[in-house]
């Protein structure tokens, strides 16, 4: 299946509605919306997402600009749209907004070790293992933490 280039977007700070919010904290088992609506009123918040006509969506990413790099809050593609490139295609449509903002270095993301899927998604899209956070999660699991360098040319494997 070929994916329609034109369902991946940047959200607007004036798109963004409760029915939004209420999307991702329900069906998408987000954030709880206070904490969700906080971090999407900062302007360094940036929301990607993929939405195909008269749909709702079906994949997003949630990044934290900072100064000289981002980092990669969220990914979530819903079950049923798994194992179609929507994931890495918006990843790629992410790439290529933050390869514009020139004082960016880096794309940092912190993910479970057992989560081998995201892991392996990760690694085709480039990133690099640099670090571990020992005891990050609740549950007392580790976190990787991972990195791609945002001007390196031939930085995707």
């Amino acid at each position: 299946m070929s994916l329609d280039k034109t369902c991946f977007q940047k959200l607007r700070e004036t798109q963004l509605n409760c029915a939004h919010i209420d999307i991702l904290c329900t069906k998408w088992d987000f954030w709880d919306a206070s904490t969700l609506r906080s971090c999407l009123q900062k302007p360094s918040y940036q929301v990607y997402f993929y939405q195909r006509p008269n749909m709702h969506w079906e994949a997003l990413v949630l990044i934290q600009q900072g100064p000289y790099s981002s980092d990669l809050i969220y990914l979530y593609v819903l079950e049923e749209s798994r194992g179609m490139g929507i994931g890495t295609g918006l990843l790629d449509f992410l790439w290529e907004d933050l390869k514009e903002i020139k004082s960016h270095e880096f794309l940092y993301l912190e993910v479970r070790p057992s989560n081998t899927v995201a892991i392996n998604v990760y690694r085709k899209f480039g990133m690099k293992v640099v670090g571990e956070r020992k005891k990050y999660y609740k549950n007392g699991e580790n976190a990787f933490v991972l990195r791609r360098d945002i001007h390196e040319e031939n930085s995707r494997s």
